[in-house]
C-alpha cells in the first residue's frame, strides 16, 4: 500500500470515488480552484491510499486559521474520509488519518476538526481515534405561514458591488465569536468565483444605514433552506424572518444557525423545532498528548456557546 497525493493518482478514479461516496464532484478544474483561490487548500491536501494501483481510501486535509480566546490557531480541518467499497474497514482509513495527523503535528498544528454524522459508519472510527463532540449542529424547522409579506421588503437580490460590505458584516458579527470566523481576505469575490450557484442564494439585508447583513438561502424542492444568516441588529432579524416565513408555497423553513448559541436561542424562540441533540457533529481531536480536551472547551467557548461555524465555511 502507497500513500500517494492527488497529483500521482489517476483523476477519473478519485472522481468516481467521491462522486459515489460523497456525491462530491471533485473534478481536476474543481480542485484547481480550490487550490488557487481557497487558502485552507493546498497541492497536499488531498492524500490516497493505493492498492495495487487502485485508490482504496482517500482523506482530505485543510489547514484552517481559527480564532480562539487566545488568539489565532492554526488547526487542522479533516474532510473528505472515503473509501472504495471492496475496501472498507480493512483500516486504509485509519492509516491515511493517522498520516494526516502525525504529519499536521510536524507543522506545529495541535488540534484538529471534522464534521459527520453520528449515524455514519466512520462516527466509530472517529472516536477510535480520539476524537469527541464538540458541537451539535442543529437543524431548526417550522411551517412556512401562509400570510402576505410585508408592503416594504427588507431583502433584496445581492449585486457584485456588495461584496465588500458582506465581508465587513461578517466582521462585525463575528466580533465576540470563536472557532471558524477568520475568514481569508476578500472572501466573497473568491467564494464566487468557485461557485455558480452561490450567487443566486444570497441575499442582502438591506436598512436605510446600507447592509444590515446577509443570508443565503436555497429552495430543498418548494420548501426553503436558511444555510447562513449574517445580520447585526436583532430588529433586522425580526424583519427577515417575518418576510421569509411568509411562503407561498412548500410546507416548511429549515434553518442551520451555527453562530454561536445566541443565534440558535434566537431561532427557537421564533417557534422553531430543534432538537437537543442532533445527528450532525462538529468533532474535535488534540493532535498533541499536552492539550487536553478541557483546555479545548475553553479556547473556543464550547460550554458558553461562542463557537461559530457557519455554512459557507464548513468543510
Amino acid at each position: 500500500m502507497k500513500i500517494l497525493h492527488y497529483d500521482e493518482i489517476d483523476p477519473q478514479e478519485a472522481f468516481m470515488l467521491n462522486i459515489n461516496a460523497l456525491w462530491w464532484p471533485l473534478t481536476p478544474s474543481r480542485v484547481e480552484d480550490l487550490i488557487k483561490y481557497d487558502d485552507r487548500w493546498s497541492s497536499d491536501s488531498l492524500l490516497y491510499a493505493v492498492d495495487k494501483g487502485k485508490i482504496v481510501s482517500q482523506v482530505v486535509g485543510l489547514r484552517i486559521p481559527t480564532k480562539t480566546t487566545d488568539g489565532e490557531e492554526l488547526s487542522l480541518g479533516v474532510a473528505g474520509v472515503a473509501s472504495h467499497p471492496s475496501h472498507k474497514r480493512r483500516g486504509f482509513s485509519t492509516i491515511l488519518m493517522k498520516e494526516l495527523h502525525d504529519r499536521s503535528a510536524d507543522e506545529g498544528m495541535r488540534l484538529s476538526f471534522l464534521l459527520t454524522r453520528s449515524s455514519f459508519v466512520a462516527y466509530p472510527l472517529y472516536v477510535k481515534l480520539g476524537y469527541r463532540d464538540a458541537v451539535d449542529v442543529p437543524r431548526c424547522t417550522k411551517p412556512l405561514i401562509r400570510r402576505k409579506k410585508p408592503k416594504e421588503s427588507i431583502l433584496r437580490k445581492f449585486r457584485k458591488k456588495d461584496v465588500r460590505d458582506l465581508d465587513k458584516v461578517f466582521e462585525r458579527f463575528s466580533r465576540d465569536l470563536y472557532g471558524h470566523v477568520l475568514r481569508q481576505k476578500n472572501y466573497f469575490d473568491w467564494r464566487l468565483k468557485i461557485s455558480d450557484s452561490l450567487k443566486a442564494m444570497i441575499y442582502i439585508v438591506e436598512t436605510k444605514d446600507g447592509v444590515g447583513g446577509y443570508i443565503v438561502k436555497r429552495q430543498l424542492g418548494a420548501d426553503i433552506f436558511v444555510q447562513e444568516m449574517v445580520v447585526t441588529a436583532k430588529k433586522n432579524m425580526d424583519r427577515m424572518f417575518r418576510e421569509i416565513e411568509c411562503g407561498d408555497k412548500g410546507d416548511y423553513i429549515t434553518v442551520l444557525p451555527l453562530g454561536g448559541r445566541k443565534q440558535i436561542d434566537y431561532v427557537g424562540s421564533r417557534g422553531y423545532m430543534t432538537d437537543e441533540h442532533s445527528w450532525e457533529k462538529v468533532m474535535v481531536a488534540p493532535l498533541k498528548k499536552s492539550l487536553a480536551y478541557k483546555e479545548i472547551s475553553r479556547m473556543y467557548g464550547l460550554k458558553d456557546g461562542k463557537f461559530c461555524l457557519l455554512g459557507l465555511d464548513e468543510f
